[in-house]
């Protein structure tokens, strides 16, 4: 969690799925082999892609679209689960085979399909783990991303830019253009209108709202100077999003005179 109150995910979130993920593709101490028909009980198939997938949901989350992030992890978890599933059944058709009678398979190979399940298991459980915990985490962020909406909702009194801002900051500033998400026709999502360095916004969503000079930003977050505390904040981009939903307008001075603290930090 940050600092000033906001619910955030961590990469290991994400990270934590691929390396679990990851490590089910090959059986440890090696695959069976030598079985009736040519069969190989070895690692999960089919697994080799979700470290790819799970990075696009996490750009998903970055870029603000929870929801579509928590659809594409709950279809991975879905296909996870299908493939654990079918491994087993796989495991189990052998064992159930060779106690059947219909197809002959040693004492010791079979010990081996039954060590196989047994490391299996051990693989998979972190990995389901890992799934859930992602999956929990999303749901809560989405939950919490309703709720912020519906405080904003009352707050602004629906879509109007308009916002009233609390008594110090208003005895300093106006309010200006509330920034919004775009996305343009090439499909990529901007600030409208652009944030820019050493100006000043009010930003409703922080814990308390306040008013900020903006003093540095990139891809990954932006660093803003609280100008009646002095305090600095470091807001990733993911957060960054949620609170431009929820509010983030410019600040247009009232006067030349600017709080002590906004004018005495670089």
């Amino acid at each position: 969690m940050s600092k000033h109150g906001m619910v955030q995910i961590e990469p290991a979130h994400f990270s934590n799925v691929i390396g679990a993920v990851q490590r089910t593709a090959s059986l440890t101490g090696g695959a069976v082999r030598g079985l009736p028909g040519g069969v190989v009980i070895g690692g999960l198939p089919g697994v080799a892609s979700f470290a790819s997938s799970i990075s696009d949901a996490q750009k998903e989350f970055q870029l603000g679209r929870v929801h579509s992030a928590l659809e594409r992890v709950r279809q991975l978890e879905t296909s996870f689960n299908g493939i654990t599933g079918r491994w087993n059944s796989n495991a189990m058709s052998v064992i159930s085979s060779a106690k059947q009678g219909r197809q002959a398979v040693p004492l010791a190979k079979l010990n081996e399909v039954k060590n196989a399940q047994t490391r299996m298991q051990q693989l998979i459980r972190p990995a389901e783990k890992a799934f859930r915990d992602l999956v929990t985490a999303l749901e809560h962020e989405v939950a919490m991303e309703g709720r912020r909406e519906e405080d904003a909702d009352d707050v602004s009194g629906g879509d109007a830019p308009e916002i009233e801002l609390p008594g110090d900051v208003a005895e300093i500033y106006c309010g200006g253009a509330r920034i919004e998400l775009q996305q343009g026709d090439d499909g990529k999502t901007r600030l409208v209108p652009a944030l820019k360095k050493q100006s000043r916004y009010f930003i409703a969503g922080l814990d308390p709202p306040r008013a900020v000079r903006l003093k540095s930003l990139d891809k990954k977050a932006i660093v803003a100077i609280d100008v009646r505390r002095g305090e600095e904040l470091v807001i990733p981009a993911p957060e960054l999003a949620k609170l431009i939903r929820i509010g983030v307008w410019t600040l247009l001075p009232k006067s030349d005179d600017e709080p002590e603290t906004s004018q005495r930090q670089t």
